[in-house]
């Protein structure tokens, strides 16, 4: 098995112990950050090795190289073949300054692009800037909301109601007159629920504000359905 897929194994096992992965990312995220510091004291640096190097060079575990790599791969200038690297594989950590900064921001990781070698490679003024370029990458934009007599976006030249408008799962509403393909809908969706037994009653009542938002009928069946099916799933023996 490639290393790689053996981290994510690992890192990434929901069935594990809860504590023990907790601890496990708690120390990668420390050795993550020391990686860093280092490397953005001379960020225009390429630092080359196999993998075994890299992590000798660190002072951390092959593994733990294995998911610095993985999680650096995105912000360089050429990425490594991290899906078949073995020990002996020769990687590079030639970083984009901007990209990385950019990703550790998207990812959410303070620790990491607040690190004070940060200050020496950017100003105060651009790493504000990089800031919200990131963030503003990451905004949603609401779409249009689409109503019942409008014409569909599909082109078709139909009311919204009539074309695409129709494949709505109408629960909590009033069902339109002959709409026998939406009651069938109806029933699909809510299947899993009415299979859950006395789990019902829990799921429900986790779900009823999704009834009351207009224009979110369709996503509220889908949503309670992937409830209904998560709780169906038996819970994992690990503590905490």
């Amino acid at each position: 098995m490639a290393l790689l897929q053996q981290w994510r194994d690992k890192a990434y096992n929901d069935k594990a112990n809860k504590q023990e992965l907790q601890k496990l990312w708690s120390d990668y995220f420390r050795k993550e950050r020391d990686i860093y510091a280092e490397l953005l004291k001379n960020p225009d640096e390429e630092v080359k090795g196999t993998v075994k190097e890299l992590a000798d060079k660190y002072g951390i575990s092959l593994e733990y190289m294995v998911g610095f790599l993985d999680g650096i791969n995105d912000s360089l200038k050429a990425p490594n073949p991290i899906e078949t690297m073995e020990e002996d594989t020769v990687v590079s950590l030639a970083f984009d300054k901007e990209k990385l900064y950019k990703n550790m921001v998207g990812a959410g990781a303070d620790w990491l692009y607040k690190l004070e070698a940060w200050n020496d490679i950017f100003s105060e003024e651009k790493q504000k800037e990089l800031y919200l370029e990131q963030k503003k990458s990451g905004t949603v934009v609401k779409p249009k909301k689409i109503y019942p007599n409008d014409p569909c976006p599909c082109g078709s030249g139909k009311k919204y109601k009539k074309c695409h408008g129709k494949t709505w799962c109408w629960v909590g509403r009033r069902r339109p007159h002959g709409s026998a393909d939406n009651l069938a809908m109806k029933k699909d969706c809510l299947r899993p629920l009415l299979n859950n037994g006395r789990r019902l009653q829990t799921v429900l009542s986790c779900c009823l504000s999704w009834q009351t938002h207009a224009g979110k009928v369709h996503q509220f069946c889908l949503f309670i359905t992937f409830l209904a099916n998560s709780a169906a799933r038996p819970r994992s023996s690990s503590s905490g």
